[in-house]
C-alpha cells in the first residue's frame, strides 16, 4: 500500500548502512598550479586594520552569480563584483576598492557563516553575538533578527525550496529550525523565535568533561538542509558523527554515521567535523573532518 506525501531521504537509506556505501572514484584533480590562473585577490581590512575572512558565498541567481559576499572577523559584510578586471595582481588593497560594491557593519562580533536568500534580495548572517540577522542588501538594513541561541552561531543553512525556513547550529550544543515569517510581538515583528530547538544534539549521555571545556565539546559546527526538503544533517566539534534528522519529528535523529568507524584501535581518537555539503542531486553527503580527511 502506497502512502501519499513526501518520501523521506531516510526511507532510501534505511535498507543500507551509511558507512557501507562506497563512493565512486572521482576524476583526478592535478596539483599542478600551472593549470589554474589567478585572476585577482583582494585585501580585507577596515580603517587600515586587516580582518580575517570567515565566510564566503556567491549569489544564487544567474543574473547575480558574479557577486560575492564576504563576512569577516570584524562583523563586516562586503559585496564584491568578481567580473572586475585587476590590472595589478599585487595590489590587494586597490583591487578591493575597485571591486567593492558595498560594505556595512552587520554585527559587533565575528560572522561565522552567511547565506543568500529570497532570490538574492536578502542575506542571512550568523554571528558570535548569538544572533542571526536578515539583511536587505540594497539598503544594508536589518529587517529581522533570529534570537534564541545562547552561544556563538557557527553555521546556517536555508531550505532548498522554501527560503523562509532556516536551520542553525551553535556553540551552545543546539541546532534550531526557524520560520522567518513568524515574529515575536514583543519586538514589534523585528525578532523571530525558533520553531524547534534540539539541545545537546551531539552530546552523549556518558560524556566526560574534556580539557577544552564543556562548550567546545558540545559545539555544533555545521548544519545542512538536505535536498529531500524535510531532513537536516548536523555535525559536532569533537564526536566525529554526522546525524540525520527528520524535521517532522525532531525528538531523536533517524540515523547517524561516524567517518572514523573503520579506523584501527590506534586511530580511534574522535575528531570534529568542520563542514558538510551535498551534491546537486542529493545523492552524496560529504564532510570535512579535522583529522585531515
Amino acid at each position: 500500500m502506497e502512502t501519499s506525501g513526501h518520501r523521506s531521504f531516510f526511507q532510501d537509506l534505511r535498507l543500507r548502512e551509511v558507512n557501507g556505501f562506497r563512493v565512486k572514484k572521482r576524476p583526478y584533480m592535478s596539483n599542478d598550479s600551472q593549470e589554474y590562473d589567478l585572476i585577482g585577490a583582494v585585501a580585507v581590512e577596515h580603517r587600515g586594520e586587516p580582518s580575517p575572512p570567515m565566510a564566503l558565498s556567491f549569489c544564487k541567481t544567474n543574473k547575480n552569480a558574479h557577486i560575492l559576499a564576504l563576512a569577516d572577523e570584524g562583523g563586516y559584510i562586503t559585496l564584491f563584483n568578481t567580473r572586475q578586471r585587476f590590472l595589478d595582481l599585487n595590489s590587494y588593497q586597490k583591487n578591493a576598492e575597485k571591486a567593492k560594491i558595498s560594505e556595512w557593519i552587520a554585527h559587533d562580533n565575528a560572522i561565522f557563516d552567511l547565506c543568500w536568500t529570497q532570490d538574492d534580495a536578502n542575506i542571512l548572517t550568523a554571528s558570535g553575538d548569538q544572533s542571526i540577522k536578515i539583511w536587505d542588501t540594497q539598503r544594508q538594513k536589518c529587517i529581522r533578527a533570529l534570537m534564541g541561541h545562547t552561544g556563538s552561531i557557527k553555521s546556517i543553512s536555508c531550505h532548498p525550496t522554501n527560503q523562509d525556513l532556516v536551520v542553525s547550529g551553535s556553540r551552545d550544543g543546539s541546532f534550531a529550525v526557524w520560520d522567518t515569517r513568524c515574529s515575536d510581538a514583543t519586538y514589534q515583528k523585528l525578532c523571530a523565535l525558533p520553531t524547534s530547538v534540539i539541545h545537546e544534539a551531539h552530546t552523549s549521555l556518558g560524556r566526560r568533561r574534556c580539557r577544552r571545556g564543556k562548550a567546545e565539546s558540545m559545539s555544533i559546527t555545521s548544519v545542512l538542509y538536505l535536498k529531500d526538503e524535510i531532513s537536516v544533517a548536523t555535525a559536532g566539534a569533537v564526536d566525529s558523527v554526522i546525524k540525520l534528522w527528520d524535521t517532522r519529528h525532531l525528538k531523536a535523529p533517524v540515523t547517524h554515521s561516524c567517518p572514523n568507524s573503520e579506523s584501527s584501535s590506534e586511530e580511534k581518537r574522535l575528531h570534529g567535523i568542520s563542514s558538510l555539503s551535498q551534491d546537486l542531486n542529493g545523492v552524496f553527503l560529504t564532510a570535512s573532518c579535522m583529522d585531515h580527511r
